[in-house]
């Protein structure tokens, strides 16, 4: 198996897939090709996955460490927080205004007004 990333995101690999490797899978009733590309996502520990979601719950489980007896329950938890992503950003947004972390975002638009106001 030989690796090339022509992608411009590092995250997406491509893979050249040899005839005759263990990863090598022929379609029964079709023609037998020398190579094949296929895609794969890239966590950060290099491990390739067929699913973006995949490679990101890897890493968020990566970054949680073990959780519960023998590391067990890590992966669920990651998947769960990918699953509740939109509460969780939401949640983080909120302790950050609270506790005087936001960022004001500003509309070009809005620039002029809010200039006027602040003088």
């Amino acid at each position: 198996m030989r690796e090339t990333n022509d992608s411009p995101d590092a995250r997406v690999a491509n893979i050249h897939v040899e005839p005759g490797s263990p990863n090598h899978r022929a379609g029964l009733g079709e023609e037998q090709i020398m190579a094949s590309v296929i895609e794969a996502y890239r966590d950060e520990k290099g491990n390739l996955h067929h699913e973006a979601s995949s490679a990101i719950i890897a890493d968020i489980a990566a970054a949680l460490g073990r959780v519960g007896d023998e590391g067990g329950l890590t992966e669920g938890v990651a998947r769960l927080i990918l699953e509740k992503r939109a509460a969780i950003e939401k949640a983080f947004g909120d302790l950050d205004r609270l506790e005087g972390n936001s960022l004001t975002v500003i509309d070009v638009s809005d620039h002029l007004r809010v200039q006027s106001l602040s003088a």
